[in-house]
């Protein structure tokens, strides 16, 4: 029988092959156009065939339809959706067209879990607004308090690989100085998110926060109130979502940082 996943990897890697021998198609288009090429063709049809069967076999992200008229079997799909949009969002499409060295198989592994899983616990993230020292990582309240560096980060990202030519950065820019102190854990309840970030209320009340055992804990320890600046939820390699971001801008001599 052939495994799901390396079906879905050989898959990817013919598409990549695709994209690169088809070099002088994507001339003069913006990335946005690129992507959408790369997407109607032969090799990406297939991508999406076995990208949704090696979901369904790794109940990942499954949808099964069942608004279906009379004995009709319901449709069942699942992962996410091998398009366009998706190719320019996350960075694919201009790293394939860059010109640059590009790792095939890592890539193909890494797009293939962010398509059809398998599942992977998600984390959360707040992001504190104080800059203490400090030696090294803590647990506070089965949260975990550290300082992530720029290659924390950039690990976490949706298809690292390509991440350096995603539309737009998955955290804020200011985490890249690897100055801010985190909270994170594991959330037990949370769900693969499909394509989107999203906003939504932030808690303005320490009690209010998910993580408030260990904010609490931080607040009684010194005057200053510690309160998180940005929150994220995210699936390792796969998905950011972004519930709030208002990290302030530090001035530092001459220049911002």
């Amino acid at each position: 029988m052939t495994n799901p996943s390396s079906e879905l990897d050989a898959a990817l890697m013919s598409f990549f092959i695709e994209v690169r021998q088809r070099s002088d198609d994507f001339v003069g288009l913006a990335d946005r156009d690129a992507a959408e090429t790369m997407a109607q063709l032969l090799s990406a049809s297939r991508v999406r065939e076995v990208a949704i069967a090696t979901a369904v076999a790794n109940r990942y992200l499954v949808d099964d339809d069942d608004d279906q008229v009379g004995d009709t079997a319901p449709i069942t799909t699942g992962g996410r959706e091998f398009a366009g949009p998706m190719l320019h969002r996350l960075g694919l499409a201009g790293l394939l067209r860059s010109g640059g060295a590009v790792d095939a198989p890592l890539l193909a592994t890494q797009t293939a879990a962010y398509l059809a899983g398998p599942a992977i616990p998600l984390r959360r993230f707040l992001v504190l607004d104080v800059d203490w020292d400090l030696a090294e990582p803590l647990m506070l309240a089965g949260w975990r308090l550290w300082r992530p560096s720029r290659q924390d980060w950039n690990a976490l990202r949706p298809i690292p690989h390509a991440a350096d030519f995603a539309a737009q950065p998955s955290f804020n820019p200011m985490l890249s100085f690897g100055r801010h102190l985190v909270l994170s854990a594991e959330d037990h309840d949370a769900q693969p998110i499909h394509n989107r970030a999203f906003w939504g209320l932030f808690p303005s009340r320490v009690q209010d926060s998910p993580a408030w055992a260990p904010l609490l804990c931080l607040n009684l320890a010194q005057d200053t109130p510690v309160m998180p600046v940005a929150e994220y939820l995210v699936e390792h390699g796969r998905s950011a979502a972004t519930y709030q971001e208002s990290i302030p801008t530090t001035f530092v001599g001459d220049g911002r940082v």
